[in-house]
């Protein structure tokens, strides 16, 4: 079973689960501020970047609400985190007496890590280092999607799935609604729906995942995001930004200078002038960096309301979902 956070509410599902049920829970900061046993046995920490100071008062307090994620861990569980984030290495060692540390997105010695070699998948486990599997098997493209297939393995291994299964899931796995999930074609101009993206880091990933051909559509409620870390990735990859929401100024000053932006009084104009400005072989991006909440119930109400949105001032005969 897959809940949590995603959009499934683990107590919706947990009390027709069997003992020996395996549930993926994400699990929010906010969510972790008040366990009291939770004990995932594998827990993975993707990173600690600054996000949600809406709510909590420094960076600290919010890597600390999410550290309580294996404050009940013992040595027989697991905790994989990100190699390639200086702060989780630092924890990860601390932590390393008390429970079983390993690590995705880099080699880590003395550890068990699943890191990317080439075109490559490489674990190792107890020591055995061997090939897991052909990246370029997979359906979902992009860097960040490599790197979070790396977080999947590790995860898996820990568990002691085979590598076989775990090539399998990892190159049978087509994404999941409102991430990056391609929405329409119309007139060689392909729309993403990319709601899920609360963070500036996502944007980053959203654009980075095309090559200098995107016209991003981002703002939302702002959550004090560093936003200044989207300004390079926005020179290299995108012709046009479009902003909405409360969030719109703040992104203005921070990405001046990297490509023409223009403020939108909603969604359905932002979607307008994107369509207008793009041409054959462009792709339209919604990856709105903030949370939802100044104009949508949710990042699902959201991402239908763009897809809807897309669907109606769009459809034609060059239609194609």
């Amino acid at each position: 079973v897959v809940a949590g956070n995603i959009g499934l509410p683990l107590i919706s599902v947990a009390p027709s689960l069997s003992e020996d049920a395996l549930v993926v829970a994400e699990v929010s900061s906010f969510q972790l501020e008040t366990i009291d046993s939770f004990r995932p046995s594998v827990a993975v920490v993707v990173n600690f970047q600054k996000n949600h100071l809406d709510r909590y008062p420094s960076e600290e307090a919010y890597y600390d609400a999410k550290k309580n994620i294996a404050i009940n861990l013992t040595k027989e569980d697991h905790l994989a985190l990100n190699a390639k984030d200086r702060r989780l290495r630092e924890w990860g060692e601390r932590l390393s007496d008390t429970t079983s540390v390993a690590y995705f997105n880099g080699d880590v010695p003395g550890h068990d890590s699943v890191w990317l070699e080439g075109g490559e998948m490489i674990g190792r486990a107890r020591g055995h280092v061997r090939k897991i599997m052909d990246v370029s098997t997979m359906k979902i493209q992009g860097a960040h999607n490599r790197e979070n297939a790396c977080a999947a393995a590790a995860a898996a291994q820990a568990k002691g799935i085979g590598d076989e299964h775990i090539a399998a899931g990892v190159s049978s796995f087509s994404g999941l609604r409102h991430r990056l999930e391609f929405v329409a074609e119309v007139g060689g101009v392909r729309y993403f729906n990319d709601s899920k993206s609360t963070t500036a880091e996502s944007i980053v990933c959203a654009v980075s995942a095309f090559s200098d051909n995107v016209y991003l559509i981002a703002g939302g409620r702002d959550k004090g995001c560093d936003f200044s870390i989207v300004k390079g990735p926005i020179a290299r990859h995108v012709k046009g930004v479009f902003l909405i929401g409360e969030a719109a100024d703040r992104m203005h000053g921070e990405w001046s200078g990297s490509a023409p932006i223009l403020r939108s009084a909603d969604l359905s104009e932002a979607i307008g002038h994107a369509a207008r400005k793009a041409a054959a072989g462009d792709v339209v991006v919604f990856s709105p960096g903030c949370s939802s909440f100044d104009m949508f119930k949710n990042f699902e109400h959201r991402g239908e309301v763009f897809k809807q949105l897309v669907r109606e001032r769009l459809t034609g005969e060059n239609f194609n979902e």
